[in-house]
């Protein structure tokens, strides 16, 4: 299932943050292709769970890969909806960044940008009595690039476990990239 095309294409920050968008496409009814889902994948809250794990519910599908005993709340997440029409099933997905996570992103940024503009309009640069000032220079941008160190560090092998889910839903339930569409966020190999 592994091409050349979608292996020289990297999980990158905008990808993570924004969610690769993808549309695979299965010959087989939607409960048919929900119950293959369910049957091929473990649940996800086992700590022993290693590799693909998730759920499908009501048309819903999540994947995530979990490595046992470790957690990883900066892990992308595979997410979408089953519909069905004449061809068969469509899985209409984004592969990102949980949404809990882009929201304590949105807040942190917040945060820090507020800090920074009280700081400049009280004056970083105050002389008289600002000993401290220095430590703010040296610890906001630690604060700013703290979660994009994290996202490289434990989503590294992102691009790894986007095909893995990929051969995962191929496997079980027949699903593949839509290929007459520009929309499935994967080229044809």
């Amino acid at each position: 299932m592994r091409t050349p095309d979608r292996a020289a294409r990297r999980v990158n920050l905008r990808d993570y943050i924004l969610g690769r968008r993808v549309t695979l496409l299965s010959p087989h009814s939607k409960d048919e292709v929900a119950r293959r889902i369910k049957e091929a994948t473990p649940f996800g809250l086992s700590p022993f769970t290693h590799g693909v794990s998730g759920w499908v519910w009501s048309g819903w599908v999540r994947l995530a890969w979990n490595i046992p005993m470790f957690g990883n709340g900066f892990r992308p997440i595979f997410s979408g909806r089953l519909r069905e029409d004449q061809k068969g099933t469509t899985l209409t997905a984004s592969y990102g960044a949980p949404w809990f996570l882009r929201l304590f992103l949105a807040f942190w940024y917040l945060v820090l940008s507020l800090i920074t503009a009280v700081g400049l309009t009280l004056g970083f640069d105050n002389q008289d009595g600002g000993e401290g000032v220095w430590l703010a220079w040296i610890v906001l941008p630690l604060l700013l690039l703290a979660p994009l160190a994290f996202h490289f560090i434990a989503n590294r092998n992102a691009n790894t476990h986007f095909d893995a889910m990929l051969e995962h839903l191929s496997e079980a339930a027949d699903l593949a990239p839509d290929t007459d569409s520009k929309r499935s966020g994967l080229k044809a190999g």
